[in-house]
């Protein structure tokens, strides 16, 4: 994982790719969530948007941390990507079912993929 300053982002991101959002289970694990369309709303402050289903796990973990990681993946991580999103996080360990080892990012309790 290469951290980049949200003012570059657009650079390594252009067009969006699919990507993983990340959020903090209430056991402190992490959920991931496939997103296919997202847009960066600003980079100054940094902000990205995107749409879940209303009752998306992922959609209630984020209301009530109010934090998310973004996980733009390679393409070595395609059936992961697909496989994150074609079950719900709520009961099933997304990262242990598609073999994604997981890994600290600074500023947050929020693991995100190696």
């Amino acid at each position: 994982m290469n951290k980049i300053n949200i003012s570059n982002a657009p650079a390594y991101t252009s067009p969006n790719s699919m990507t993983l959002i990340c959020t903090e289970k209430p056991d402190g694990s992490t959920n991931l969530a496939t997103l296919a369309f997202w847009a960066f709303a600003s980079t100054n402050p940094g902000k990205i948007m995107f749409s879940l289903n209303k009752g998306a796990y992922s959609l209630e973990l984020l209301a009530e941390k109010k934090e998310v990681v973004l996980a733009i993946p390679g393409v070595e991580l395609t059936g992961a990507l697909i496989g994150c999103g074609t079950c719900s996080g709520r009961d099933t360990d997304k990262a242990a079912k598609v073999g994604l080892t997981m890994q600290e990012v600074e500023g947050t309790n929020i693991k995100a993929p190696v």
